[in-house]
C-alpha cells in the first residue's frame, strides 16, 4: 500500500530522479587524469588552500600591527606585546611556581623511593607442599574407596 503511494506521489518521484541524478553523474569523466578545467578535483585541497591563505593574513596583520603600534602608541609597543604582559602571568610569579612544583615532586619522588625500598615479606618455600593437601578430597585417586562409616558431622 505504501509502496502505491509512494510510487503515485509527485514528490516521491522527484526525490527519486534527484537522487538517480546524483548518483549518475554523466560530468565526471571515467578516467583517473582529472583536473581542475574540465570539471575534476581541485589540484589544490580546500585544506592547503586554507593553510596559506591563513598564513598570508597573519603576517600581513602582524606588519600591519606592528607599523601602526611605532607611529600610534605612546610606548610603541604592539598589540600582541601589550596583551602578553598584561594577560600572562610574571616571571616572578611563573619562577615561584615553579619552584613549589618542584618541590612537589621531590617529595613524591622520595616518597616512592621510601615505598620501594622497603623489603617485601619473607617468603618460605616448602619443599613438599603437597603434605597440606593430604586429607584433601582432590588428593583421592580415582576409582579408590574409602570407610566412611566413621565419620560423625557437625552439625553447628
Amino acid at each position: 500500500m505504501l509502496a502505491r503511494t509512494l510510487r503515485a506521489s509527485p514528490l516521491a518521484r522527484r526525490a527519486a530522479a534527484q537522487r538517480s541524478a546524483a548518483t549518475h553523474s554523466p560530468q565526471q569523466p571515467e578516467d583517473h587524469h582529472t583536473s581542475s578545467t574540465d570539471g575534476g578535483e581541485p589540484l589544490v585541497s580546500p585544506g592547503f588552500a586554507k593553510f596559506v591563505l591563513g598564513t598570508i593574513a597573519l603576517v600581513t596583520l602582524v606588519q600591519f600591527e606592528n607599523s601602526y603600534s611605532a607611529k600610534h602608541t605612546k610606548d610603541g609597543k604592539s598589540f600582541f606585546t601589550r596583551s602578553m604582559e598584561t594577560y600572562m602571568v610574571p616571571e616572578k610569579e611563573a619562577d615561584r611556581i615553579n619552584l613549589k612544583q618542584q618541590e612537589y615532586a621531590q617529595r613524591a619522588a622520595e616518597t616512592r623511593k621510601l615505598f620501594m625500598s622497603g623489603q617485601g615479606p619473607e617468603l618460605n618455600r616448602l619443599k613438599d607442599w603437597e603434605q597440606f593437601n593430604a586429607g584433601s578430597p582432590y588428593n583421592i585417586a580415582p576409582g579408590s574407596q574409602a570407610d566412611v562409616s566413621g565419620v560423625k558431622p557437625r552439625l553447628d
